[in-house]
């Protein structure tokens, strides 16, 4: 594979992990907007979306499954 070839096919994930930021994001407005949320919880979301691209994935699923684990919670 030649290094032209490589940079095409990381040009089309990139475009592929753009588009699943996006739907990321809307889910996630969708389900504050959808959720009775508290206005704290809503700052939060608002502070991650403000700064969603400059967030690792990785970071953004340890904020879910510990957001999760709380609910979960008694």
């Amino acid at each position: 594979m030649s290094y032209q070839d490589e940079i095409c096919a990381l040009r089309e994930k990139l475009r592929e992990l753009e588009q699943t930021n996006q739907d990321l994001l809307a889910d996630m407005n969708q389900l504050v907007g959808a959720a009775k949320v508290s206005k704290a919880d809503q700052e939060k979301f608002r502070f991650i979306a403000q700064y969603w691209d400059q967030l690792p994935l990785v970071d953004l699923m340890c904020i879910a499954v510990r957001r999760k684990g709380k609910q979960a919670s008694p």
